[in-house]
């Protein structure tokens, strides 16, 4: 449910658990990658999460441990 996640990812940005509302965001662009709104709240919790954060994004690019999916389910 889009719905659902749009606003879990919500939820978590007003939380500031970045890495939460990232793995949400993430899904809702996996499932409507051309759904601007989607790519466009994904951006800014990424953006807000490297403000607040900084090493939230490690070098390379890599995401650290906690942005691994294992332990959701959607």
């Amino acid at each position: 449910n889009f719905g659902f996640l749009f606003a879990l990812a919500i939820l978590y940005t007003q939380q500031e658990n970045w890495a939460r509302a990232v793995v949400c965001a993430e899904e809702l662009v996996r499932r409507q990658p051309d759904n601007r709104q989607f790519r466009s709240l994904l951006q800014e919790i990424r953006s807000s999460a490297e403000t607040d954060q900084p090493r939230v994004i490690a070098k390379g690019g890599k995401p650290p441990a906690q942005y691994e999916r294992d332990d959701w389910d959607f």
